[in-house]
């Protein structure tokens, strides 16, 4: 379903949760460890009830220096 706007605005935020239970570092983590790997998550509403994640993520990522 989807996620509600106020709740959108913060979905990456480190503690920030709508949820009864749980820590509230989930997709903050996710994000963090894409981010160290010149990846990407993002979150977008499509329509009333569908909502999409979509990850970036490099096929290749030279680790040589010059």
């Amino acid at each position: 379903g989807i996620i509600p706007r106020p709740a959108a605005d913060n979905l990456f935020q480190v503690l920030a949760s709508s949820a009864n239970n749980g820590l509230g570092i989930g997709l903050w983590l996710c994000r963090y460890i894409l981010e160290k790997n010149s990846a990407q998550i993002m979150y977008e509403a499509i329509e009333p009830d569908i909502s999409r994640f979509t990850l970036k993520i490099p096929l290749y990522q030279s680790t040589k220096r010059s």
